[in-house]
């Protein structure tokens, strides 16, 4: 039976929320928050990195001369830790580490939000291969005769490695893509004007169409690449 799209998401949701399984609900919830907040880290990095250059700046329109951290420890009357302290303390430093410590909490989440929810997902695979294998078990002789078992094979292979993706696309990819491009449109429309905003998305909605319409192109040879990977294996 032909699935469409729409019916294959709907199937495969259930396996994201499976009813009666608390625990691979925490799971996933607990994944959705590490992922909004390294989307909140990822828009805060330039953010910082901004505001580290903008002190810098007026630092030297205001006739300062930027000094090593090593000429100013040694420029000051303080014991060394507490000079340390001096230096550390200073706005483009704090700036600095805020940004290298925004960028590596962002990385942080996402992986670990890639293995909070690795147990999802195989779970997800484990049960779709089970039901796979036992509705192929259910057919009569005369289908197991007709059919050639290295394609078949082959096809549930790769079926077992789209349901993984499907489910990261599903959860991770598209809703989430989604709320960034809002959010920091709305970050530019706040800080520099709807035209800086508006041109984003369209410069955003361009490639994605554009992507689109190539991955709608390169499908056919996708098949027939599948095709001819089926013949060989039976082979």
């Amino acid at each position: 039976q032909h699935l469409t799209t729409m019916q294959m998401l709907r199937q495969f949701s259930v396996y994201l929320w499976p009813k009666g399984q608390p625990g691979a609900k925490a799971r996933v919830v607990t994944a959705l928050s590490l992922l909004l907040g390294a989307k909140l880290l990822n828009v805060q990095v330039p953010m910082f990195f901004k505001a580290a250059v903008d002190t810098l700046t007026a630092a030297v329109q205001n006739g300062d001369t930027p000094a090593t951290l090593a000429q100013l420890m040694a420029t000051t009357s303080e014991s060394s830790w507490q000079g340390t302290l001096h230096v550390l303390g200073t706005a483009p430093v704090v700036l600095l580490l805020g940004y290298g410590a925004a960028r590596l909490g962002a990385s942080f989440m996402q992986e670990a939000r890639n293995a909070v929810f690795a147990s999802v997902a195989q779970a997800a695979i484990l049960k779709l291969s089970r039901r796979t294998f036992r509705h192929l078990h259910s057919l009569d002789l005369e289908f197991h005769l007709s059919r050639q078992t290295g394609a078949l094979s082959r096809a549930l292979d790769r079926g077992g490695r789209g349901i993984s993706f499907v489910l990261t696309a599903m959860l991770f990819h598209t809703f989430p893509t989604i709320f960034e491009v809002s959010l920091v449109s709305g970050l530019l429309a706040y800080k520099f004007g709807a035209a800086y905003a508006a041109l984003t998305v369209g410069t955003i909605s361009t490639y994605a169409v554009f992507t689109l319409g190539i991955t709608r192109w390169r499908t056919k040879f996708r098949v027939e690449m599948n095709r001819m990977e089926n013949e060989a294996a039976n082979k």
